[in-house]
């Protein structure tokens, strides 16, 4: 050993060695220190740039505390980063038990810094990576399935209200209504369609049942936005019989998705046209079996050209719905496992 029986004056080489560590550590702390004050005074600079007031700097400052966010600067910088600090603030919120009034006014503030940060989503951008991007008046489909009765319940939905904090969706029926607000938090699973593009579906839980300005179920925002396989239209015979503006007629469709819940499809004859609420009572071939269905269009878009419309089903047969949900699985599934994979 190069250190025997060391008394203080022999062999320095170890005291320089701990002295050398002591000032490093200083060094370190105080470096970090510097650090720690320069990002803050940065934090303050951003938000004087962007015209973030002192209440609403108070405000950020209060939760980026509350939940120990490790750099308020990247908060500012980094949307992702917002968007995941804005899903705390919205959980926080929405366990609050406030008035929906009271509520509304803390969306409206955190909205406002927001739109200072320019951290908008947009739904016209090549690829959309959170629910916020939906806007009003969008279809969903929003499914739930109860682990307890293993009985799945879904239906059809609108975008109502998009806000900071939650994605307000179109109520359901009355039973659907009070099987979901019976329970606390239920999971909900919600899929979209985008013109020209594949199926994005994401995984969140109903918060509340949220009556100021307009009734509607306030479902957390995307923490992950699957995106799937392009859509086409599928090679099967359907045709539909309905009111349009040539009369009553039976016309060929295409038909681009179908389910349990419902279908989406267009006239090969794009010149005749139908509206909302019409009627149809619709007849196509799944895998050998001929089923027809009366249903009402809830939805009428454009895509590509064409004039496309969805249609909820309800009051189906048990052995319908096994028929549609193992079509579904058959022709839809493989698109959400490569998306997870």
């Amino acid at each position: 050993m190069w250190v025997t029986d060391y008394e203080g004056g022999d062999n320095p080489l170890l005291v320089y060695i701990l002295l050398a560590i002591v000032v490093l550590l200083i060094g370190l702390a105080v470096f970090y220190a510097f650090w720690g004050v320069y990002r803050k005074s940065k934090f303050l600079q951003v938000c004087n740039l962007l015209h973030i007031d002192g209440d609403e700097v108070g405000m950020l400052k209060n939760f980026i505390k509350k939940f120990r966010v490790a750099d308020e600067l990247d908060l500012l910088l980094k949307r992702h980063l917002y968007d995941s600090f804005i899903a705390d603030c919205a959980t926080h919120f929405g366990n609050l038990g406030i008035s929906d009034e009271e509520l509304q006014h803390d969306i409206n503030q955190f909205s406002t810094i927001r739109h200072k940060l320019r951290f908008q989503h947009s739904y016209n951008k090549r690829n959309i990576y959170s629910s916020r991007a939906l806007p009003a008046g969008h279809s969903v489909s929003i499914k739930h399935y109860d682990p307890n009765t293993h009985n799945t319940l879904s239906y059809r939905g609108t975008v109502v209200e998009n806000n900071e904090f939650f994605l307000g969706v179109s109520l359901p029926s009355e039973e659907i209504l009070e099987d979901l607000t019976s329970q606390k938090k239920p999971g909900l699973e919600v899929t979209f369609f985008r013109e020209h593009d594949a199926e994005y579906f994401f995984d969140t839980v109903l918060f509340r049942y949220n009556k100021v300005p307009t009734p509607c179920l306030f479902l957390e925002h995307s923490k992950t936005l699957n995106h799937g396989i392009q859509q086409r239209p599928l090679d099967i015979d359907a045709k539909v019989m309905c009111q349009s503006n040539e009369g009553v007629g039976e016309y060929d469709v295409v038909v681009e998705l179908i389910d349990q819940n419902g279908c989406s499809f267009y006239l090969e004859d794009d010149s005749i046209v139908l509206n909302e609420d019409t009627s149809v009572l619709l007849h196509c071939n799944l895998d050998g079996n001929d089923l027809s269905f009366q249903a009402t269009i809830d939805h009428a878009s454009s895509k590509n050209g064409r004039h496309v419309y969805s249609m909820p089903f309800t009051d189906l047969t048990d052995e319908v719905k096994k028929q549609l949900i193992k079509f579904s699985l058959q022709y839809f599934g493989k698109s959400k496992k490569k998306s997870l994979a």
